[in-house]
């Protein structure tokens, strides 16, 4: 087939016709979002959010879905929302949060709607936070917190801020440690107010927690006892939020008697006389709550749950005083990477949880506290002491002669010690003699 004249084409261009394939027509089945909203709602009676979603489209919309995921959370969670399938939709979807978020968190949102053709639209993510909106909330700066208060006075708000940046500047000096994000503090006055915030499903109340990596909630009620409570609440959270940001991983929490008593010893707290000596009884009887068992949630008697947490005190206290402050925190580093509580102490320590437990138990019942380490550090390796009792090569006489190990030792070095005075003490008379017989030949 012959083409068009040259002239033909010409005045066929001028009539408005095209020769050939047609040019692909502009898409106009994409979906239009004209609204897209969230709202939080803290009340006496109603603790929710409300998402809406208005859209529209040339084809018609068979399923909305709504994605988010609350905080720092990597998990994605779906609601399905209420709305009727048509070209034009309104989706809402209310998520009653009481009893399951504190005031602070924040939530990351999208939505996800699909047409009856099979096309998939997502819309950018947007965030809204729950706050607790009942009060008019003052709030003063320091390094690295945020203090929020509405109903104590103004010193005392001061003085929980001071707190902070003291508690700050002892862990950094004397461990090493910091914070990795900034912290907010929210302080209470009254004790309805601050349960009916913080009080979530699975979490005994305190009158000070934190949660998450950077939120700490503070019951701070009037008078001197009150703001001293209140101040030694946060010195512990300070340490808490700190043990969160340096272990928190995807893969699973750290021991719990390793949380407690890290947030207890570096607040501060000390092991009592009276504890002290219940906690030797213990062990000398056998009776201590074996660590693993403590390795999750502590129990829910009261006797047993005191007991717990001594034992978590003494055992991170007996953790940096044997091995120092730089193994703790290789220790906490092994943790933020994944690592099973075996493998975390190894890592970090050098040993594995049975080893630690067996070394502090001796230490317990010996009645004796361990060695310091220097600060920052482990034990001196070349300490002749450190290598005959130390808790490493105690270990290794344990597998010897079992519980006694300690009075084992202590006996042979005394008799080491006599049977090295006698040979001093031997040497001494014989020259004494030999003097006296060279005195009388003369």
């Amino acid at each position: 087939m012959r083409t068009l004249p040259l002239l033909a084409l010409a005045v066929l261009s001028l009539l408005g016709l095209t020769v050939g394939p047609r040019p692909a027509a502009a898409q106009t089945d994409s979906v239009q979002v004209e609204e897209n909203v969230a709202q939080s709602v803290f009340g006496v009676d109603r603790r929710e959010l409300s998402f809406r979603l208005n859209a529209r489209s040339p084809e018609r919309i068979r399923s909305v879905l709504l994605l988010y995921y609350v905080d720092d959370s990597a998990v994605q969670n779906s609601a399905i929302p209420n709305f009727q399938p048509g070209t034009s939709v309104t989706a809402v979807y209310l998520w009653r949060v009481a009893g399951l978020l504190a005031p602070g968190s924040e939530i990351k949102y999208q939505w996800q709607i699909e047409t009856e053709g099979g096309r998939r639209q997502t819309t950018p993510l947007q965030t809204v936070a729950f706050a607790d909106s009942r009060f008019p909330w003052r709030e003063m700066r320091g390094d690295q917190v945020t203090l929020y208060w509405h109903d104590v006075d103004q010193i005392t708000a001061q003085s929980l801020l001071d707190e902070a940046r003291k508690a700050q500047a002892r862990l950094r000096s004397d461990y090493g440690l910091t914070l990795d994000r900034a912290m907010r503090i929210y302080v209470y006055a009254r004790p309805q107010d601050y349960s009916s915030a913080v009080t979530t499903a699975g979490r005994r109340l305190e009158t000070s927690m934190t949660y998450g990596p950077d939120r700490i909630f503070v019951l701070a009620q009037p008078g001197q006892d009150g703001t001293a409570n209140a101040q030694q609440g946060v010195r512990q959270e300070i340490a808490t939020a700190i043990f969160l940001q340096k272990t928190d991983n995807p893969y699973g929490p750290p021991p719990q008697w390793l949380a407690e008593g890290f947030a207890l010893f570096l607040s501060g707290s000390a092991v009592s006389d009276n504890n002290q000596k219940a906690l030797q009884q213990f062990a000398q009887n056998n009776r201590l709550l074996p660590l693993r068992t403590l390795n999750g949630n502590f129990p829910s008697t009261d006797n047993e749950r005191a007991l717990a947490y001594a034992e978590s005190l003494s055992v991170v206290k007996f953790m940096f005083d044997s091995y120092g402050a730089d193994k703790v925190r290789a220790t906490l580093a092994a943790f933020k990477d994944g690592n099973t509580v075996d493998d975390g102490l190894k890592k970090g320590l050098g040993v594995p949880l049975d080893q630690l437990e067996a070394g502090w138990k001796t230490a317990l019942k010996s009645g004796g506290a361990a060695k310091p380490a220097p600060k920052g550090g482990a034990a001196d390796p070349n300490d002749p002491m450190a290598r005959i009792f130390g808790v490493q090569a105690l270990e290794f006489w344990q597998g010897i002669f079992g519980a006694n190990a300690r009075w084992v030792l202590i006996g042979g070095a005394g008799f080491i010690a006599l049977a090295i005075v006698g040979v001093v003490v031997g040497s001494a008379v014989a020259a004494i003699r030999k003097a006296h017989q060279e005195t009388d030949d003369l």
